[in-house]
């Protein structure tokens, strides 16, 4: 949002300021929050007792202050303030609020199926969306974000998502049916992968005084998506279609030389070292390891499970997984070169599998690149789909300074 010249586009810039660093802080004292916003500290005085008296900044009790001396700290308390956030799934849907500062509640959830047509799926929509607002009591709704799986196609101002096996879904705008659904509320809509990124950047840079830098988040499923951040902000590409690491080929002669193959993922990075891929790879080996625990209904906790177990068909295909993923990873490293890397969702949380992991990528990169790379497994769990739909709405009210009159 440009800003024009008057006072009042000021006070709202200026107090949006405030508000993303104490975002970005547990607490923070008053002479901290001056030397990151750049404002004197008589514009910081008058901001705080402003938020002060509207009740959403707090005593924090005793900080220890940049100049290592303890001192009053304040933070932020928000509670009330929420987006609703929905995740469409490949075979559920999720709804819940989720508050700015990342707590979610109401969770509620609806299953469907693959061949549900798409107004069915609206329908879901619909309901679960109206259920919640009219039951979320003292909660004050900035809007309704939405995450959705697949790729997302952005062209002459519509988003059109493209699921493989799952065509219903991009028979809409999910974003234009919402917003004629609920016009009363700002509707943003992202792929899954973009706004788990959200929040992994939000995780990584907390309490830090900046909020530049790189990432690749990446989450694994059915197939593999990421959300990339360069420069503190999310890479979408020319029709947003940037951070689709699945689709990218890591073997030509896949290709070449597979020919009858009925899969549509022919040499790419998903078909080798995603979750699914896994599970193909345990189905294609079971009868070679005829001592595993694992069978043909085993699903992706289960392989887990059995991996910190030591069953060998689940720890040959676990470090299959890792070379793989390992060298997809490599590829990508050179091409946008973070400085971190997450892995998360249906990705195994495991110490394990991460320091098998760094073992192939120290195998794959020079020493330079390697040694200043962090890599590490998520915190988050499906939440943080839903945290980084919230943040994408924050964001929208921070830049666009709504937040300011909505807090009001």
């Amino acid at each position: 949002m440009k800003l024009g010249g008057n006072s009042e586009d000021m006070r709202k810039k200026n107090r949006c300021t405030v508000l993303q660093i104490l975002l970005r802080n547990d607490s923070i004292s008053r002479a901290d929050l001056a030397r990151q916003t750049g404002l004197n500290k008589a514009t910081i005085t008058n901001i705080i007792n402003d938020f002060t008296q509207i009740g959403i900044v707090r005593d924090a009790g005793s900080v220890i202050a940049s100049n290592g001396r303890k001192t009053a700290g304040i933070r932020l308390d928000m509670l009330d303030v929420v987006t609703l956030v929905i995740r469409i799934n490949r075979y559920e849907i999720s709804f819940a609020f989720c508050n700015i500062h990342g707590d979610i509640s109401d969770l509620r959830k609806e299953n469907f199926a693959n061949d549900d047509g798409i107004d069915t799926i609206l329908e879901l929509l619909r309901k679960n969306t109206q259920y919640l607002l009219d039951n979320r009591k003292e909660k004050k709704v900035m809007g309704i974000s939405i995450a959705i799986l697949g790729w997302l196609f952005r062209y002459d101002g519509h988003i059109i998502a493209k699921t493989d096996g799952f065509p219903e879904l991009s028979k809409v705008d999910f974003r234009e049916k919402m917003s004629k659904m609920f016009p009363d509320y700002h509707i943003m809509l992202d792929h899954d992968a973009n706004l788990s990124a959200l929040t992994e950047w939000n995780a990584y840079t907390k309490n830090s005084e900046t909020a530049a830098g790189s990432m690749l988040s990446i989450i694994g499923g059915i197939g593999f998506g990421a959300g990339i951040i360069i420069n503190g902000e999310l890479f979408h590409g020319s029709n947003g279609v940037a951070g689709e690491v699945g689709h990218m080929g890591i073997n030509f002669n896949a290709v070449n030389y597979s020919p009858n193959s009925s899969s549509q993922y022919r040499g790419t990075f998903e078909e080798y070292a995603s979750p699914r891929a896994l599970q193909n790879n345990i189905l294609d080996r079971l009868m070679d390891f005829p001592e595993t625990s694992l069978n043909d209904k085993s699903g992706l906790d289960d392989i887990y499970e059995a991996y910190e177990q030591e069953d060998e068909l689940a720890v040959w295909a676990m470090n299959r997984m890792s070379r793989l993923l390992a060298y997809g990873l490599t590829g990508l490293i050179f091409i946008i070169n973070p400085e971190v890397i997450v892995l998360g969702d249906r990705i195994i949380h495991s110490e394990r599998f991460l320091a098998k992991l760094r073992y192939h990528l120290q195998e794959f990169l020079p020493s330079v690149l390697y040694d200043r790379l962090d890599l590490r497994i998520s915190e988050f769990n499906e939440s943080g789909i839903l945290i980084g739909a919230s943040i994408a709405m924050t964001k929208y009210y921070l830049e666009t300074f709504k937040i300011i009159d909505f807090i009001i």
